[in-house]
Order: C-alpha cells, then sequence, then structure tokens
C-alpha cells in the first residue's frame, strides 16, 4: 500500500483532474480565520485569505504547500488554545480514520473553534456507499453530537459520495 509520503508527489494533479479540488473550492469559498486539519498539501488556502492555518502530520505533503501557514502536528492534540479559530474545516480526512481515532479528532475541533467546524465527507446514509470514495469510514452523525457539536447535513456532492457538514459548537 502506497503511504501518504509517496503520493504527496502526484497528489494535487490526480486532485485536480478528478474534480476534486473543485468541490473543496465551492466548500471552502468565503472563510476567513480557519484551520484546515489534514490539510495535505493545503490546497484549501488558496481559496481563503491569509487567515489560513493548514494542520497536517505528513510533512511530504506539507513540503508541497505553496506560501500558506502549515503546521505539522496530529489532529488529535491540536497544538493551538481554545476557540482559537473561528472556524475548523477538514475535507477528506475524518473519513481516513478509525471511528475510535475519528472521535478525539472531532473533539479537538469542536475545542479550538468559536463558530463552526465545516466537514466535506462521506456520511453514513446520506452519501453513496463509500465504495468509489478515498474514506473507508463513513462518519456517523451521532459522532458530531458525542463531540458536543450541533451538525445539519447538505445535499451530498462529489458523485454523491461526499456531504458538505456545518456544525456548531454546543457549549453550556
Amino acid at each position: 500500500m502506497m503511504s501518504w509520503s509517496q503520493a504527496a508527489t502526484f497528489y494535487d494533479l490526480v486532485m485536480l483532474v478528478s474534480g476534486w479540488h473543485r468541490t473543496q473550492a465551492r466548500f471552502g469559498r468565503g472563510l476567513s480565520e480557519v484551520l484546515d486539519v489534514g490539510c495535505g498539501t493545503a490546497f484549501l488556502a488558496r481559496t481563503m485569505g491569509p487567515g489560513y492555518v493548514g494542520l497536517d502530520l505528513e510533512v511530504a505533503m506539507l513540503a508541497r504547500a505553496r506560501g500558506p501557514r502549515v503546521v505539522v502536528g496530529d489532529a488529535g492534540r491540536l497544538p493551538f488554545r481554545d476557540r482559537s479559530f473561528q472556524t475548523v474545516v477538514s475535507t477528506g480526512f475524518l473519513g481516513i480514520l478509525t471511528p475510535e481515532v475519528r472521535a478525539g479528532v472531532l473533539l479537538e475541533m469542536a475545542r479550538v473553534c468559536r463558530r463552526e467546524v465545516r466537514v466535506l465527507e462521506p456520511i453514513a446514509r446520506v452519501t453513496r456507499a463509500p465504495a468509489l470514495a478515498l474514506s473507508r469510514n463513513p462518519i456517523q452523525l451521532r459522532e458530531f453530537s458525542a463531540a458536543g457539536l450541533d451538525a445539519r447535513v447538505g445535499p451530498p456532492v462529489y458523485f454523491g459520495l461526499y456531504a458538505p457538514v456545518v456544525a456548531r459548537p454546543v457549549r453550556q
């Protein structure tokens, strides 16, 4: 199986040709003061302003980022203070994690956001079977509420495989 480090050299070309970059751009348009969790090559930085910060654990992917502020870090232990970002996004990352690991990542995303968490992933019982998607583990909606997030799912996009989710922290 190929590693993300090996895939880094051709990742952006494949994502461009497949239409994924176009889908990401529409999803991230108009956002500011953003943390992009699992950013890979930080493509979303091209559609966002100077308030963009990308985080990924894979150095080879981050080395291909052009210009944005990127941080090497673990999504399960985000190196930022509580409520550091207006919006936290993740596109095509959470679905490659096991549900157990993803639970901690969603908690961290909720912790560092002030306004909303936006996710673009296969969602169980909303999107088509993920056999054609990179994701191996579609997200269950209950995972958002377990992380203290009130989630709203939009209509499926990208061949019906992914769904946009906007989730707001439920804070007491």
